[in-house]
């Protein structure tokens, strides 16, 4: 895809050195998409190094939250499941055990969000979430930029797995 005020990344979320690529690119990211292996380690390390570099107001999204790999999950170090996880810390302000997320970085991530919100199928045949949006607060850079289309880069990236309703929640910090 090529356009002057986009542009395309793409990495695999189980290479550290992509990851680490991506940060390079760009000071900040409008748009964080994750819908890569769906594995829940994956999907929490890739937030893990890439929500710091979410711009203010924007938003990271992550894909497919209702079916992880049995062979990513039996292969990887145990994390809990992403959709639990992130609802219980967001809605419940409940922290389980995360080798990856450390309570004080969920804490210092949590004082940067402005909403959680999650999305179930929309047949209902799924209970569990199937998509995340977390925003984050502040005022979204094209809000502030000049609106000459030209001067506004917007900066997105999408993780890979290969090289019915929704709810929108406040998230209330201290």
């Amino acid at each position: 895809m090529q356009n002057p005020g986009f542009q395309f990344l793409r990495g695999a979320c189980g290479q550290p050195e992509d990851l680490q690529k991506i940060l390079t690119v760009a000071p900040a990211f409008d748009i964080i998409i994750d819908d890569a292996s769906h594995a829940s380690y994956h999907q929490q390390n890739s937030f893990k190094v890439l929500f710091p570099s979410l711009r203010p107001g924007g938003l990271y999204i992550i894909e497919d939250l209702h079916w992880q790999s049995p062979f990513f999950e039996e292969s990887l170090p145990y994390v809990p499941k992403t959709w639990q996880f992130l609802t219980d810390y967001f809605l419940n302000d409940k922290y389980c055990e995360n080798q990856l997320l450390s309570c004080e970085f969920m804490g210092e991530a949590k004082k940067q969000i402005h909403s959680f919100a999650y999305f179930r199928d929309f047949t209902g045949q799924i209970t569990s979430p199937k998509l995340i949006v977390i925003r984050k607060g502040g005022t979204p850079i094209w809000q502030v930029r000049d609106r000459n289309p030209t001067k506004n880069v917007g900066i997105s990236v999408t993780l890979d797995a290969q090289p019915a309703n929704g709810e929108v929640f406040p998230v209330a910090t201290p």
